[in-house]
């Protein structure tokens, strides 16, 4: 499977001091859900490709990702009120893996953004 760009901007980015949930199921060609079930997964967000600081860390360890409804291909990425408020980043590229033991398959790209609170 290739990896599908999705840009987590305007309606999907992150609003500071606001929780962020965004629900993705992932399908095959035909449309199917891919069941995860027995799946980990991981996000990271950097400035750019190369930077080696890490912006934001979404997993199913840190409990930031949950596939909760694996077996219909849903992944549930959330990062709380708390973790957004103190975010000074603007704009960063990520990525979205999961993995199946030993295998593991990128399945999102793109750029995410920040949108800064007015409310604090």
């Amino acid at each position: 499977m290739s990896a599908g760009e999705f840009n987590f901007i305007g309606k999907y980015a992150i609003e500071r001091g606001a929780t962020w949930r965004v629900r993705i199921q992932l399908v095959d060609d035909d449309e199917i859900p891919l069941s995860l079930i027995g799946y980990t997964a991981k996000m990271q967000v950097r400035k750019t490709i190369s930077s080696s600081t890490v912006l934001a860390e979404l997993s199913t360890a840190n409990g930031r990702i949950s596939l909760t409804d694996g077996a219909l291909g849903y992944i549930d990425l959330e990062i709380t009120s708390a973790d957004t408020t103190p975010m000074e980043w603007n704009r960063g590229v990520y990525d979205l893996e999961i993995t199946y033991q030993t295998i593991v398959s990128r399945v999102l790209y793109g750029t995410i953004e920040t949108s800064k609170e007015v409310t604090r």
